[in-house]
């Protein structure tokens, strides 16, 4: 968050490429790219007097991805856009032209599902993606920010909040925590089971879980996901 907030936005400093302020979360599933976006998005809405608009491009869901003509006329109908006002066909970015608005563009696949919806000089756009999207900061100057996992104490201390009504020792949480690669999402799935099931012991729910994440299931976190068989830490894309 304080990475973020030090980030100058559009009027506080240079703007590249005419297409304002690009901001890129990226980072493995799970780590909480989506919660910090929103988050930060929530807390600065007075600097964006035209609004804030969110969109899942489904990069990495099971849906196939947002094409550039669906997602430019989703952003018009989050801005107000009647139906019959929106363009058909291809998108026309002067529609977002001269608006101070916050983009906020989750799950993206690639740098050609971006671009054409950067708005213009006088907006930011704040992209999370799984992959770092390199041709993204190289033509149009993003400014990257990689989450890391939490650290060993921090995961800890998050399972410890989470898991208020079992009787854990910091041996153990650090091993839980380290098992799920400090990803927070996962370490919330865990937490969850756990509720479910208070009567079962936390040793047998570890036992269960190493037994579903054999290296066959290691196959990436969505972040809607809650089974657990498929959060295992995944592959990091570049």
């Amino acid at each position: 968050m304080a990475a973020l907030d030090r980030e100058p936005l559009d009027g506080d400093g240079s703007v590249t490429h005419g297409t304002g302020r690009v901001l890129l979360l990226d980072g493995p599933a799970g780590i909480g790219k989506t919660a910090l976006a929103v988050h930060w998005a929530n807390r600065r809405q007075e600097r964006f007097s035209d609004g804030q608009v969110y969109l899942d491009l489904n990069g990495f869901s099971a849906h196939r991805p947002m094409g550039v003509a669906e997602a430019s006329q989703a952003l018009l109908v989050g801005l107000g856009a009647a139906q019959d006002e929106l363009p058909s066909g291809t998108h026309e970015p002067s529609a977002l032209a001269g608006r101070r608005l916050l983009l906020v563009l989750d799950d993206a696949l690639c740098p050609e599902q971006i671009r054409p919806l950067l708005p213009g000089p006088t907006g930011t756009t704040l992209v999370t993606s799984r992959n770092q999207l390199r041709g993204l900061v190289v033509r149009n100057g993003a400014r990257r920010l990689t989450l890391p996992p939490l650290g060993p104490e921090q995961a800890a201390a998050l399972l410890h909040a989470l898991l208020p009504g079992y009787r854990t020792t910091p041996d153990s949480l650090r091993e839980l925590a380290a098992f799920y690669g400090g990803l927070p999402l996962a370490l919330r799935i865990l937490a969850e089971r756990a509720a479910l099931r208070p009567r079962t012991a936390l040793a047998r729910l570890m036992a269960e879980i190493r037994g579903e994440c054999e290296p066959s299931h290691l196959s990436g976190l969505g972040e809607d996901s809650t089974d657990l068989a498929r959060s295992c830490p995944g592959h990091y894309a570049a």
